[in-house]
């Protein structure tokens, strides 16, 4: 099977890593795997694995809000996009496009020949948008059941049969293989002798980095030597103010000691084997890799009681769920895992078994390459 997936960004966010993951598993089965994408660390990434790249313009798509401007150069790109993909086609003959994501699929635009499959990874879908995507697709992936449900509620029951729930998957690190929670921390020169409470994310809003400021604010009475580090980039360079946003409300709540701006983590899997505890508050999380990827090393995450997380963490046996409009709640969560050495390490190793069991990225793979089988092109 040809197959060229579309990514309309350069950077490597979590939907780029499972790309990356997914398209070099799949060359590996047999399937004849390109993909077309910007310049940048994906395209870098994929040449690295010897995996076909065609080149294509970034293409970045903001809704409109009032009293701002319509973001007019966002669609604009989108037909040069467009242009570039039809030429695409005609050299590589592609089976299947396999876009991965809502601007990818609108990239692609309204053709029937090669048919498309759409990799939903959002959960805040417009209506108008599910529609029309749904109706570009002839298959409609969707990474949790979170986002399952959304696409069922959004659309049509006719177009219900084209929606397969294949939930993410990581590359199970070698836990064994990773150096210690102390020379972790070493390495990478963040505190040895206190507790130490980390995020992982980019720095976009909705992944509410300062819910957890505000839960640490909370901590800090019962907690005074913990710390906490945010860890995390702004890929595209879209949410400078979030994060000055973010340094304000640090030191207005002279929290500058306790929390702890990281930035960029060159070695995630280092980074999350660091901590004593990892917290992903995101509101509208459709998955949540980090969380696995926390879960393979032996750390113990809280998380909010919505969205993917749902999917991935059983609470109280393989982490914490907690109510997502309340930091009090947060911060109860943390402070009873760093009180409690035996129940972190309990729900570390159910942890463990769990994201081997479920979120192994071979089992991933496969059931793309099902869906790829169980629904061949026409000829």
């Amino acid at each position: 099977m040809r197959v060229l997936w579309v990514n309309t960004v350069a950077f490597l966010g979590g939907a780029e890593r499972s790309l990356l993951d997914c398209v070099e598993r799949l060359a590996g089965l047999g399937h004849e795997m390109a993909v077309a994408c910007p310049e940048g660390p994906l395209a870098e990434a994929l040449t690295k694995r010897g995996l076909a790249v065609f080149p294509l313009i970034a293409v970045r798509l903001h809704r409109p809000r009032w009293l701002r401007p319509l973001p007019v150069r966002g669609w604009i790109d989108l037909v040069v996009a467009h242009g570039q993909l039809r030429r695409v086609r005609r050299a590589f003959k592609p089976d299947w496009i396999h876009a991965n994501s809502l601007t990818a699929l609108l990239a692609v635009g309204p053709v029937q020949t090669p048919p498309c499959i759409w990799h939903v990874r959002d959960l805040a879908l417009h209506p108008a948008a599910a529609r029309l995507g749904a109706r570009r697709a002839r298959v409609l992936i969707a990474i949790s059941t979170a986002v399952e449900a959304q696409l069922r509620a959004l659309l049509p029951v006719a177009l219900h049969d084209r929606i397969h729930l294949i939930p993410n998957g990581i590359v199970l690190p070698d836990a064994a293989a990773l150096p210690g929670r102390v020379e972790a921390r070493r390495v990478l020169g963040l505190p040895a002798d206190v507790p130490l409470v980390g995020m992982l994310a980019h720095f976009a809003p909705w992944k509410r980095h300062d819910r957890l400021v505000a839960a640490a604010a909370r901590l800090a009475a019962r907690q005074p030597e913990a710390r906490v580090v945010l860890a995390g980039g702004d890929g595209a360079g879209e949410h400078t103010r979030t994060l000055e946003a973010l340094r304000r409300r640090i030191a207005a709540g002279a929290g500058d000691r306790r929390v702890i701006l990281w930035g960029p983590a060159a070695d995630p899997l280092l980074f999350l084997r660091a901590l004593d505890v990892l917290v992903h508050p995101a509101d509208a999380e459709p998955f949540g890799r980090v969380i696995c990827e926390a879960m393979a090393v032996g750390t113990p995450v809280i998380a909010m009681n919505r969205g993917g997380p749902r999917d991935i963490l059983v609470d109280g046996e393989s982490g914490l769920l907690v109510d997502a409009d309340s930091p009090e709640a947060l911060a109860d969560a943390i402070d009873r895992l760093l009180r409690g050495a035996e129940r972190r390490r309990c729900l570390a190793e159910a942890a463990g078994r769990r994201v081997r069991e479920r979120f192994d990225i071979q089992r991933t793979v496969q059931q793309i390459a099902a869906c790829y089988a169980a629904c061949p092109p026409p000829r």
